[in-house]
């Protein structure tokens, strides 16, 4: 998961739910642990001159990042069962939820007879005021934010600071329930043409959800159809997915609560203060204002019946499935199959969320520090950072021979490189322990009720997380690796180790791994991470003048990789670029240091080749159009072939000529240093 965006709220919502995780560098989904599909190859092999990444990876089974993941997940596994076996192990909370958890048949008896009083007390809510009552109750019980959007994030230009951060409508999250990575939360496929195509899916959805709550055909199509029509208004004032994508500080708006007040006068957000004890709060932000205008003017009487429905769809979406699981997990296993073309089932989405996300959670940092015990050693975690230490040293050198910056910004680029953190392995921080007591199966409780103590216990410490420094949660088991701006912080959990774990070559090792370093430090620097100081606070460190070539020399990116087609999809180079710029930069500063060690002909074409393989990647069309639409990254061969043909010392060491397809002309060619 790399750092470039806020992340959800740390609310207990992320317990059950089977949520997609972001692999980094990674557009293929899990399931690929499961599904051993093959990749339709072209018949002939090509020329590695026309076609870098396609010759390279021919014909081949291994795919770095999902061989990796499939290997951390069984440690894991193990590492768990080992850990329950284990009679020293008293984590009763843990031991009684996943007692439950395991109980099946009890849990499908169960069905969603603990959501049924919300449900009541939304349709007996007769005015706005007892609407708000519900939703706020909703929120704090469930962890499912509605139509008062929120999370729990870092103050932007302070990161010492956290604030609450109002934000636009996720009015339907279904690419957490088909783990399809990149497909819009909020409202833009309802207006967009280019999401129009997953309409349809999505709707449908929804109303196999109403269906199952009691709603015939016809009531279910009704509120789907008013649903929809509320989507209509508030997109007409909302920012694009792609300008969501662009400059932070355009739609990144600090608030105190005097300009709360000021602003927004029916969204209950007096009252929602109250509800987590955090009324004296003054620190506040918006995301997207025109958006959030527009819903305060939309919460009123008028529109309680459509605010009704939209609460109890949310509810049906992300808690339906706790207990439920065959009838509701099929609503987006089907979901998913109609997306992406690749089946899956509800065993499947259990399983991942079981071993991955159930698990882990509710074992929290003892579990991160038994992993790393046990599967990643004091050696391995020092040579991990010699690396990260070789590249940023290397990297100053790049800064310090651009001929574009003046002294006073590559003074303050180096800067930021002398004070970035390096985390490797599992880093503590500080934790809030559960207070709440959970009741056993044999004494009444059920996994749903049990779920609501646990969520509630979560919202409880809101009030103490937002005078504390946040920082995001990233799987600790998700092979992957990340820059966070906002902090100024490279990190490699442990996890990252098994990427190249049977790779002993140095050059090898660069293409795996080496790569992925750059590319992360590179970040700092990309059309996003530029705009933060060494202390991760958005500042303004350029001069006028840099900023304009930086500017210029992006804009040549983006147009560079607008031109890049796969599969008939051309790649969205605007979308894509600080992705891009981190790819570039990556592989330009291994190159350098491969200079500076007087690499051979053969250790570059080592480098070269493990760089491609890194990328190696299986996807069908309907996945790479998503992916086109909505991901920041380039597909993965636009990642091998395109960062390449911009390389110099590539066409040396392959000797390419203006005839062969991977020949970019050298006036063509892009970097930022």
């Amino acid at each position: 998961m790399e750092g470039n965006e806020l992340k959800k709220k740390n609310k207990l919502l992320w317990y059950l739910i089977p949520i997609v995780l972001v692999i980094a560098l990674l557009v293929a989904g899990f399931f690929l642990l499961f599904n051993n599909k093959k990749e339709e190859k072209e018949e002939k092999k090509p020329n590695l001159q026309d076609d870098y990444y396609e010759s390279i990876n021919y014909g081949s089974i291994n795919y770095p990042f999902i061989d990796a993941q499939r290997n951390v997940t069984t440690n894991l596994m193990m590492l768990i069962k080992s850990i329950e076996s284990d009679t020293t192990f008293t984590n009763e909370n843990y031991i009684n939820f996943i007692e439950l958890y395991d109980d099946k048949e009890g849990r499908e008896q169960a069905g969603i007879e603990a959501l049924k009083p919300y449900f009541e007390e939304i349709d007996n809510a007769s005015n706005l005021d007892e609407f708000t009552d519900i939703m706020l109750k909703v929120d704090y019980d469930l962890g499912v934010t509605s139509l008062l959007n929120w999370e729990l994030g870092p103050n932007l230009y302070d990161t010492s600071q956290s604030l609450i951060i109002f934000e636009p409508v996720l009015l339907e999250d279904f690419k957490t329930f088909t783990l399809v990575d990149g497909m819009p939360s909020g409202l833009e496929f309802f207006t967009s043409e280019e999401y129009s195509k997953y309409k349809e899916t999505f709707v449908k959805a929804r109303i196999e959800f109403l269906k199952l709550y009691g709603y015939d055909e016809e009531k279910a199509t009704q509120v789907s159809n008013d649903i929809n029509e509320f989507a209509k208004v508030l997109q007409d004032k909302s920012i694009s997915i792609n300008e969501l994508h662009g400059n932070i500080t355009k739609y990144f708006k600090l608030y105190s609560k005097s300009d709360i007040d000021n602003t927004f006068h029916n969204l209950p957000i007096d009252k929602f203060l109250s509800k987590y004890n955090i009324s004296d709060n003054d620190r506040f932000a918006v995301i997207d204002e025109g958006h959030l205008i527009e819903l305060d003017n939309y919460y009123t009487e008028e529109h309680l019946p459509v605010m009704k429905e939209i609460l109890k769809v949310l509810i049906l979406e992300r808690v339906a499935s706790i207990n439920s699981n065959s009838e509701y997990l099929k609503v987006f296993a089907d979901c998913y199959a109609s997306l992406t073309g690749e089946a899956v089932n509800g065993v499947q989405i259990s399983t991942f969320y079981e071993q991955m996300i159930l698990k882990p959670k509710l074992m929290g940092s003892y579990l991160n520090i038994k992993y790393d015990e046990k599967f990643f050693t004091e050696v391995e975690k020092l040579e991990i950072v010699e690396l990260i230490n070789k590249v940023k040293d290397q990297y100053k050198e790049v800064i310090n021979s651009s001929t574009w910056m003046s002294d006073s910004t590559k003074q303050e680029a180096i800067k930021k490189l002398d004070n970035m953190k390096v985390n490797v392995g599992f880093v503590q921080r500080k934790e809030y322990p559960v207070d709440a007591k959970l009741i056993k199966k044999d004494e009444g409780g059920t996994l749903l009720g049990n779920y609501i103590l646990l969520n509630q216990d979560e919202s409880s410490k809101i009030a103490l997380k937002i005078n504390d420094v946040y920082y995001p949660e990233v799987s600790h088991f998700m092979v992957n690796a990340y820059y966070n701006q906002t902090d100024n912080s490279i990190n490699f959990p442990s996890s990252f180790r098994e990427m190249y774990r049977d790779i002993t070559d140095k050059y090898e090792i660069y293409g795996y791994a080496g790569a992925v370093v750059a590319h992360e430090i590179s970040h700092a620097f990309d059309s996003n991470g530029s705009l933060y100081d060494e202390h991760g606070n958005l500042n303004n460190w350029w001069t006028d003048e840099d900023k304009a070539k930086y500017d210029e020399l992006k804009q040549a990116i983006i147009d560079y990789y607008s031109n890049y087609e796969v599969l008939g999809l051309k790649v969205n180079g605007e979308h894509t670029v600080p992705e891009n710029i981190a790819d570039l930069g990556g592989v330009k500063t291994i190159l350098s240091i491969m200079e500076s060690e007087n690499a051979t002909k053969e250790d570059y074409i080592k480098f070269f080749e493990a760089y491609a393989k890194l990328w190696n990647q299986k996807v069908n069309k309907a996945e790479l159009e998503i992916a086109i639409l909505s991901d920041n990254h380039s597909p993965n061969k636009v990642r091998t072939n395109a960062v390449l043909s911009s390389m110099d010392k590539f066409y040396e060491v392959y000797d390419i000529k203006e005839s062969d397809k991977m020949y970019v002309a050298k006036d063509k060619r892009v970097s930022l240093w």
